[in-house]
């Protein structure tokens, strides 16, 4: 059974490209794939309860790297949808996380780019 949600597409803190760098080894071990430097952002007027997906999330452990800290993350798999066009992606689920009403996505390629989306268009988001 899917479910699905709707956001708008954002500007988030500017910070994607530099945690998808770091996280990018731990990406690759866990799912054998690389991915694209930056998160696309979506607003929702409430975040979803994920914890149903558990079962079907990967989970990216935390690590210190030249004394910094990264924290967990757990990965969704996801297909995001604008118009007619369709692109497999992650949500992620950081332990610890600034966004309240946005929701991060990450895959293998520019979303933005791909789907042809910019701030304010509204996106699905389905868990399949």
């Amino acid at each position: 059974m899917a479910f699905s949600f709707a956001g708008s597409v954002c500007c988030g803190l500017g910070e994607g490209s530099r945690y998808t760098e770091r996280y990018s080894k731990e990406f690759k071990r866990s799912l054998g794939t690389d991915f694209f430097p930056g998160t696309l952002n979506v607003a929702v007027r409430q975040k979803p309860d994920f914890s149903a997906f558990d079962l079907n999330s990967i989970r990216i452990g935390g690590f210190t790297e030249k004394g910094e800290t990264f924290h967990a993350v757990l990965l969704i798999p996801a297909t995001v949808a604008f118009a007619e066009k369709r692109a497999r992606c992650y949500i992620t689920i950081p332990e610890k996380t600034r966004h309240k009403n946005q929701v991060e996505i990450v895959a293998g390629v520019n979303l933005r780019e791909k789907l042809r989306v910019s701030d304010g268009d509204v996106v699905e988001i389905i868990i399949d």
